[in-house]
């Protein structure tokens, strides 16, 4: 006969706040902030805090604009933020974890024992992504024709990743850390066209992509 069982929990606790404002259909502004915390990560750095801000410049709402019939749209935006994440990490990485199943030898004999598989790391802190954009909307000719255009800058630091160990220190599981830094940056636009052939109305879209990976530090 034989008996096992297991139990794991963990949580998480957001607090979200946000600020907007629109002068006039013209000027656009809105900031945010999260501020999260898990039990995932020890109390020493349980708690991160994630700002994000944007903002919005619709040209074509300008008076220098107005006899400019064929343009019914034309906004350029920008925008930074950050997030967290913690999904790379078991719910008890910051404990020591211990594994049963390792025999040793006391006079001879086989000896059951347990030693530790997994070292504590109090320092684990929560992986950051920060996201630039810079991007423009344009809708022309009574909106048939709709572009939309971004470039962004894509930064991950502090990334959560199992760091391997030479066997013989006895270790069975990579211990958590954060040790790696990522970088993205490329180019996105779509192209969306309207039309109608009689009492038919059909869209047409094409888009392009470009992405750079970079790993800046492992």
């Amino acid at each position: 006969w034989s008996n096992e069982g297991k139990l794991e929990e963990w949580a998480i606790q957001s607090v979200f706040a946000r600020l907007n404002y629109n002068f006039k259909e013209r000027y656009l502004f809105e900031a945010n902030m999260r501020y999260d915390g898990t039990s995932r990560i020890s109390s020493e750095n349980r708690w991160g805090i994630f700002p994000s801000f944007s903002a919005g410049w619709r040209i074509s709402q300008e008076e220098f604009m107005k006899n400019i019939s064929w343009i019914n749209n034309l906004k350029i935006r920008a925008s930074w933020g950050t997030l967290g994440n913690i999904n790379n990490v078991g719910n008890y990485d910051y404990f020591q974890n211990y594994n049963l199943g390792s025999d040793y030898n006391f006079n001879d004999e086989a000896v059951k024992g347990i030693l530790e598989s997994k070292p504590a790391n109090l320092g684990l802190g929560w992986e950051t992504v920060a996201l630039t954009d810079f991007g423009v909307d344009i809708d022309l000719f009574d909106n048939k024709l709709s572009i939309v255009a971004d470039y962004y800058i894509k930064n991950t630091s502090d990334i959560l990743l199992g760091y391997n160990v030479p066997v013989e220190t006895g270790i069975w599981s990579a211990p958590s850390q954060n040790i790696g830094k990522v970088k993205n940056t490329g180019f996105e636009m779509a192209l969306t066209y309207r039309g109608n052939v009689g009492d038919l109305k059909y869209t047409v879209t094409g888009n392009i992509a470009t992405n750079k990976n970079k790993v800046v530090d492992l």
